[in-house]
């Protein structure tokens, strides 16, 4: 059955903590027969993420997606794509120091603290591979990773494998912080490459997730281990680490 506007906006407002509990249920028993209504619920989720990234969501909407759907595992999954992908955007559109102090600054407004949830799925996403416009910068590569501390069941080996080419210049890689991750904090990110520990520079920072640069990184395998110094305290190393593979 096709949609009307009247669904869209019904998703919405679902999405948004604007139905009452009857009408929640009434939605959430037509999502479970309806595929249309289902992608449309996908797709509103995805739209959404760009709103409240770009702070176009009303406040009180914003207050209620991230305590609820940025919430979970499934929010903040979303939510660590749409910055790694626009760290890629910026990267392309803008000189490399413009974006820099824009990314900077637009995260130190927006820093906020999602509400502790428990994370249940490993969130390894390879997202686009793009050429950098920017004349013999090389090409840029961009993907997101989980700390092991938050992995369970069978999969806790599985580690995330990059192949790199010979135009491949730098790695952009988002890290989502775990929620034992301290509110207000600073943090500081090492590579161990199994012989070696050297600090990391990161580019970007929130409440959810880093955002780290590694130029010119040689085949082989390594963990980033990221470190936090909450106002007022030591610095402490966040449980687990964020594995992956360069081929």
């Amino acid at each position: 059955m096709a949609l009307t506007t009247h669904d869209q906006s019904r998703i919405r407002a679902y999405l948004l903590g604007h139905l009452n509990e009857e009408e929640q249920e009434q939605i959430e028993e037509r999502l479970i027969v309806d595929d249309d209504l289902s992608e449309e619920l996908e797709i509103s989720k995805g739209e959404l993420v760009e709103e409240y990234y770009a702070g176009e969501l009303a406040e009180k909407e914003r207050q209620w997606f991230e305590s609820n759907y940025l919430a979970s595992p499934e929010g903040r999954q979303r939510y660590a794509l749409a910055l790694a992908i626009d760290c890629v955007k910026r990267t392309n559109s803008q000189p490399r120091a413009g974006w820099l102090e824009r990314l900077r600054s637009f995260l130190t407004l927006n820093t906020w603290t999602v509400a502790a949830t428990a994370t249940a799925a490993v969130l390894i996403i390879a997202i686009a591979v793009i050429w950098s416009s920017r004349p013999g910068s090389g090409r840029v590569v961009t993907f997101a990773l989980t700390s092991t501390a938050t992995k369970r069941g069978p999969n806790n080996s599985e580690i995330h494998k990059q192949k790199l080419d010979r135009n491949v210049s730098e790695l952009q890689i988002s890290l989502a912080l775990p929620d034992s991750a301290p509110a207000g904090a600073r943090y500081r990110v090492e590579l161990d490459d199994g012989r070696n520990t050297n600090a990391v520079k990161v580019v970007g920072q929130q409440g959810i997730s880093l955002v780290v640069s590694l130029p010119n990184l040689p085949i082989g395998y390594y963990a980033l281990r990221v470190f936090s110094t909450a106002p007022g305290g030591s610095e402490q190393q966040l449980p687990g680490d964020y594995r992956f593979m360069v081929e």
